[in-house]
């Protein structure tokens, strides 16, 4: 995962993002793929912590 390259692209919600990402448990498995996915529910004005969830279940 390119860590600078997804915050220069999306800010403070991807930094955010990507650390619930990397305490998941299923870190090894997650992707820019999956970080884009969590930032679309953010985009589309879901909660924040609903997006974490669907961060860390992936």
């Amino acid at each position: 995962l390119n860590v600078l390259a997804v915050k220069k692209r999306s800010g403070i919600y991807n930094s955010r993002l990507i650390s619930a990402c990397r305490n998941s448990p299923g870190f090894k498995l997650c992707s820019f793929v999956h970080v884009k996915k969590c930032l679309m529910y953010i985009h589309e004005r879901m909660q924040y912590m609903k997006a974490q969830e669907y961060c860390e279940d992936l």
